[in-house]
């Protein structure tokens, strides 16, 4: 009868480890696919911080270039006037130079 004790001791204890060793591996494994889950929300929020850097990088890049052309046109206007204005100047100046010789 000792024999018949001794084997249902081990087979008892070697049933409880196989249960310890099963359920502390589905743990492991459903600790890894939360920490996976976690880690992917992760990333897709930092993808999306990204997108909308660049979005708003984009937007500014534009933006500097709308003003940097009407930069250009207002030079270019005030270009103009300068040559206009030079123009009369020196109209005005030839004929003070006229009256002033006559």
């Amino acid at each position: 009868m000792p024999d018949i004790t001794i084997t249902l001791t081990t087979l008892i204890s070697v049933i409880s480890v196989g249960f310890a060793v099963y359920f502390g591996i589905k743990s492991k494994k459903r600790a890894d696919d939360e920490e996976t889950v976690k880690k992917a929300g992760s990333v897709i929020r930092l993808e999306e911080k990204i997108d909308t850097l660049t979005k708003s990088f984009s937007d500014f890049a534009t933006d500097i270039k709308l003003e940097i052309r009407d930069m250009r046109k207002n030079f270019d206007d005030v270009k103009t006037q300068q040559a206009k204005q030079e123009a009369t100047i020196e109209s005005i100046l030839n004929r003070l130079d006229k009256l002033e010789g006559a």
